[in-house]
């Protein structure tokens, strides 16, 4: 079981990394007067604010959902969550410079937690389906 879970895994990983490189050359096209590093920074933070967390959140269900489907859900949801747990846990104190970083990650590692404890116990494919 685990072996299925590792190989979509991986699988996905390569489809998260062609979205990254295909969004990476949009934003150049459309920001060509801005230097490479630049537009890479913006892209790398977009993937690490508002794609990595609601896409982890959503491997649970990983049978049920395809990949592009997670990948178009995950960003309403990263929005949604790290705006939301941003302003709670600023009413508690704590500093906005350490919730940019702090936030998404505990998001990712959540999901990745939530995704290999509770993984269904069939055999997973690259494409969602059993």
């Amino acid at each position: 079981m685990r072996k299925g879970i590792f190989e979509a895994a991986k699988k996905e990983a390569v489809y998260m990394g062609i979205a990254l490189l295909l969004t990476l050359v949009i934003f150049k096209i459309v920001f060509y007067k801005e230097g490479f590093v630049v537009v890479a920074r913006f892209v790398l933070s977009f993937y690490f604010a508002l794609a990595l967390p609601g896409f982890s959140l959503l491997l649970y269900w990983t049978e049920k959902l395809g990949f592009f489907e997670r990948f178009v859900l995950s960003i309403p949801l990263s929005a949604a969550l790290v705006g939301v747990l941003s302003y709670y846990i600023g009413i508690l104190g704590v500093h906005i410079k350490y919730l940019s970083f702090i936030l998404p990650a505990f998001l990712i590692l959540l999901g990745f937690g939530i995704f290999l404890f509770l993984a269904p116990k069939s055999e997973i494919n690259s494409n969602g389906k059993q």
